[in-house]
């Protein structure tokens, strides 16, 4: 038997079989074992396509079709496995590559993002008592007002009231005035409505100023490199108290809420008492091995918290400054910088460039709250109005804020010293010490790091 035009008609179904001369049998239809059907349907496409090539319209459902087609095709892929159990048509995602996935993603802001200056370092902070402002002062002697918010901060004012670095600047109570002391040894305050300097002394100093507090609308407090401490009246412009009981630079100024106690922290290693109404000098601490670098209060206003080059926290008793109470020891290197945010625990800023949360009375560290690139001091802190948001500083050029609203809730308990030398051996070299602390320390949600067991939890 012969197929008829077999060479010519292989893309049809069917083919005609004729008998051969000697054969008795009849002629029969078969089917083609050549036919392909994906190739006619190719081809009846293609001679669609040339019919209606002159209308531009059916290029672009040709398009669209293609699209269905693949997702068509799709369906009917996943209609003939779906006889097969799940886990064997679609294999499992490999949890450690889900894990990567999910720590690569964005979380949503909850704090105001980085504030970065480009010609200059950032030399103070100062948080607005009532709203959401925050002043930066730069190295250049400028001070700008930035409106903040979890989308972006916006420049407000920008005040060039000073020559030289602006070392230390405060509202007051009110928020209405911008106190500012600098390296050029001018204290000035500044009222903000207007812009214009409410006050102005020039040399009110004989060397840099370090630190500005004001106490009171008829008080305010400076000190200096060379440690002498002055309290002035704004409405004269005169100072009513000089002390020069220090030998080395003033650190910080704290005045309690009743503005009767003034506490000044120095570089020599010691504080010092000062009783503002009766403007004099009270009691002086004993000499420490560190630098006296900052000064806050915690547990009802009954303990003054210090923080010392020598990596410890010194407190005393609320009127008791002679020698402290008790000491808290574990950062890894000096605590340059803290702010109180709630009755029991400071923020710390420390030379290794780790924010730290720490709870008082028990004495718990409770974590890092954030970093600042290459691991560069912090050098300021301060806190928010509404007690939400850290703002810190270092010498990347940068302000950043941390929220710190998980503190209400967090498990004091849980936690431990950034550093626990447990074999008791001395450690000699200091960045042995540093690294070992940052790979025992506990991340906090604000952190931007993360913590090894959170990452390998759900594995």
């Amino acid at each position: 038997m012969t197929a008829t035009d077999s060479d010519s008609d292989t893309n049809d179904s069917i083919i005609v079989v004729e008998p051969g001369p000697s054969s008795s049998s009849t002629r029969r239809s078969v089917s083609n074992p050549y036919y392909n059907q994906k190739s006619n349907d190719l081809k009846n496409d293609d001679d669609s396509d040339e019919e209606d090539d002159s209308d531009d319209s059916d290029d672009d459902d040709d398009d669209d079709s293609f699209d269905d087609d693949t997702n068509e095709s799709d369906g009917e892929t996943q209609t003939e496995d779906s006889s097969k159990p799940a886990d064997e048509s679609i294999p499992a995602e490999d949890a450690l590559i889900v894990a990567l996935r999910q720590a690569k993603e964005q979380k949503e802001r909850n704090a105001p993002p980085d504030i970065t200056f480009r010609r200059s370092n950032v030399a103070d902070i100062s948080f607005h008592p009532q709203n959401d402002l925050i002043a930066v002062a730069d190295m250049d002697g400028q001070i700008t007002l930035f409106e903040y918010s979890n989308e972006k901060n916006v420049a407000k004012k920008k005040l060039q009231i000073h020559k030289k670095t602006v070392r230390s600047m405060e509202f007051d109570s009110s928020g209405r005035h911008l106190y500012s002391g600098s390296k050029d040894r001018s204290f000035k305050i500044t009222d903000l409505e207007t812009g214009q300097i409410k006050l102005k002394v020039s040399k009110a100093h004989e060397s840099p100023l370090n630190r500005v507090r004001p106490v009171n609308e008829f008080i305010c407090a400076t000190g200096d490199e060379d440690g002498m401490v002055k309290l002035w009246d704004p409405r004269s412009g005169q100072s009513v108290l000089e002390c020069d009981d220090f030998t080395d630079i003033v650190k910080d100024l704290y005045v309690d809420k009743d503005c009767r106690l003034m506490i000044a922290a120095s570089g020599e290693g010691t504080i010092m008492s000062y009783n503002v109404r009766g403007k004099k000098s009270d009691v002086q601490s004993e000499f420490y091995e560190g630098e006296m670098n900052c000064l806050a209060v915690v547990h009802h206003d009954s303990k003054l918290v210090c923080g010392c080059g020598d990596s410890r926290l010194y407190m005393y008793n609320w009127d008791q400054f002679g020698y402290h109470s008790a000491d808290f020891p574990g950062h890894p290197d000096s605590v340059n910088d803290m702010v109180a945010v709630t009755d029991n625990v400071v923020i710390t800023g420390c030379e290794d460039g780790t924010i730290r949360a720490v709870h008082l009375y028990p004495h718990r560290f409770l974590g890092a709250v954030g970093h600042h690139e290459g691991n560069f001091p912090i050098e300021r802190l301060d806190v928010s109005s509404t007690g939400e948001f850290v703002a810190s500083v270092s010498h990347d050029q940068k302000v950043k804020f941390w929220s710190i609203a998980y503190l209400e809730n967090i498990d004091y308990n849980k936690t431990k010293k950034p550093f626990f030398n447990r074999m008791k051996h001395k450690i000699r070299r200091k960045d042995f010490k540093m690294l070992t602390a940052k790979e025992q320390e506990h991340q906090l949600p604000s952190s931007n790091r993360g913590n090894s067991k959170d990452f390998f939890g759900d594995l």
